[in-house]
């Protein structure tokens, strides 16, 4: 596990600077493995105040997907060393089995489910923000 530049690990994922989604969280760090085949970055959750982690591999298209995840961490520590664990893990599996795993949703929501929650949580907090400055 290398780390990686915030810049670097958006160009790899094709996404703007900065995320969108910067008012639910932060990313704090930036890794890829085995060269650039996968990455991981670790968040902090700005309303839960506590980490998470996405280990991340390139789908059929070369676009890069979640392959697993992890929240609630307290620490960055304790979110690095399970992130750590994670990237060491995808590297024992086959590009196959990565790629497999990019299709399960472990909340069961569909991809669009899950966009539309996370623009109502957005609203929500939006609408916080204006009520509570």
């Amino acid at each position: 596990m290398t780390p990686i530049s915030e810049r670097r690990f958006a160009a790899l994922v094709r996404r703007p600077l900065p995320s969108l989604h910067a008012y639910l969280y932060r990313e704090m760090e930036w890794y890829a493995g085995d060269g650039e085949r996968l990455l991981g970055t670790i968040v902090l959750d700005r309303v839960d105040n506590d980490h998470s982690w996405v280990v991340m591999c390139q789908d059929a298209t070369g676009a890069y997907r979640a392959t697993e995840c992890d929240a609630s961490l307290p620490t960055l520590e304790k979110a690095r060393q399970a992130l750590e664990e994670a990237m060491a893990r995808a590297l024992t599996r086959s590009i196959d089995e990565l790629r497999a795993a990019q299709n399960r949703t472990p909340d069961g929501l569909t991809k669009e489910q899950t966009i539309r929650l996370v623009e109502v949580m957005a609203e929500y907090d939006a609408l916080m923000r204006k009520e509570n400055p």
